[in-house]
């Protein structure tokens, strides 16, 4: 018997009842289950064959993960990133986990006009996309994405969602948004379009728990367990010449200390 291919739509394959299975391929006997290798169902790599191992044992279902791009279920978190600290990769991490995202892009702001017309300075896009690449480079499924500081001007969710759904056609794309970010999805520029084009995620973040968007807004809840850093907290430890490697990964200390950003002697 040749292997027969099921798609498992997200599911556990042991979720997948006996009946089901054969009914499907019109089998007779036994269906057992194999484990399978989460890490690869959470990378988008879903299949299920089934293979005769004797006329005296039935059939035996194996997973075998294909490759199907056209499903793919990727999230945006962005932000200003002044600088990527720990919570923000934790936020992440949970993100691709518990949502299974075959992928995380960390969106950084060109110029995050909200905060620069109120009067704070950002340090420059070069050096924040330069962070993230760090933060992020070991790990899989998760990587820095400068499509916003390509476009350049300021930045709005919904032009980013815009490009996001023309690169990534057939995939389902989550916006990853903070407790503190939700109330005020409807002050966004064009609003609207952020709600049609992408499932809203708010993931709880310390001082900011069961936080809501405006009404009107569906949203999914992400629950995790992440530090309590501000970029804030990051950048005034950084002027006085604290010890930065609690808050932010090795390689994101080390850069800002290279440049000398939030000490007031930034190189470009």
């Amino acid at each position: 018997m040749a292997d027969a291919r099921l798609p498992l739509r997200g599911c556990f394959c042991g979720f997948l009842a006996d009946r089901q299975l054969k009914h499907r391929f019109g089998l007779k006997g036994r269906v057992n289950f194999v484990s399978c290798d989460t890490r690869a169902k959470s990378a988008g790599q879903r299949g299920i064959s089934l293979v005769r191992c004797s006329p005296n044992q039935g059939f035996s279902a194996r997973i075998r993960f294909v490759s199907q791009p056209n499903n793919r279920r990727i999230g945006l978190l962005g932000g200003t990133f002044d600088p990527p600290h720990l919570g923000h990769l934790a936020a992440a991490l949970a993100a691709q986990e518990q949502l299974a995202l075959d992928q995380v892009l960390l969106v950084v702001a060109n110029d995050p006009w909200q905060k620069t017309e109120a009067g704070q300075e950002v340090t420059a896009a070069n050096h924040r996309l330069a962070m993230v690449e760090k933060a992020v480079a070991d790990l899989n499924g998760i990587s820095a994405d400068p499509s916003e500081i390509n476009r350049g001007g300021p930045t709005y969710t919904a032009a980013t969602l815009t490009e996001m759904g023309n690169r990534f056609p057939e995939a389902e794309l989550f916006l990853l948004i903070g407790g503190d970010v939700a109330p005020v999805l409807n002050t966004w520029v064009e609003a609207e379009r952020v709600r049609q084009r992408a499932t809203i995620v708010v993931m709880d973040r310390p001082g900011y728990h069961q936080a809501m968007p405006p009404e009107g807004w569906d949203f999914q809840r992400l629950v995790a367990v992440t530090p309590d850093i501000a970029g804030t907290e990051v950048r005034l430890r950084g002027q006085v010449g604290h010890d930065l490697t609690a808050m932010v990964p090795l390689a994101v200390a080390d850069y800002i200390k290279k440049y000398g950003l939030y000490s007031g002697e930034s190189c470009s």
